[in-house]
């Protein structure tokens, strides 16, 4: 009896966390993208944002780790917009006061999708090109 009464109050604190906790937020889409365009858009952003967390094995490069992941794990998605020549633009904000982050801009080829141009901004609108 008593394992009942256990097993049934834990479904019921599972279901309650799970109606209380909050949802990831929606990332704007403008344009037409259907969702599977947008999964692999987004595994292709992160993956490059991820790929400047360790970009090599070298001193500098591990004495910065604790600092790439904080700015990693602070920089989300923005918003991916549909352009009108079929590019899409993705746009990451690096903290909660939106201060800075990355540009991407990508173009579905023969192979999928692939980043063409990535760069940076800050308020200053200052952007580099990778």
């Amino acid at each position: 009896m008593r394992k009942r009464v256990s097993i049934a109050l834990g479904i019921v604190i599972l279901v309650i966390a799970g109606t209380l906790a909050p949802a990831p937020p929606r990332i704007p889409v403008t344009g037409d993208l259907p969702a599977k365009d947008v999964a692999s858009i987004l595994r292709l952003v992160r993956a490059d944002l991820r790929r400047d967390i360790l970009p090599d094995l070298s001193w500098d490069s591990v004495s910065d780790l604790p600092n790439t992941i904080r700015n990693y794990r602070s920089e989300r998605v923005y918003s991916i917009d549909v352009l009108t020549n079929g590019t899409v633009w993705v746009r990451t904000v690096g903290d909660s006061s939106e201060s800075y982050g990355s540009d991407y801009f990508l173009r579905r080829g023969r192979d999928g999708w692939q980043i063409t141009e990535s760069g940076w901004w800050t308020p200053s609108g200052i952007m580099t090109v990778d």
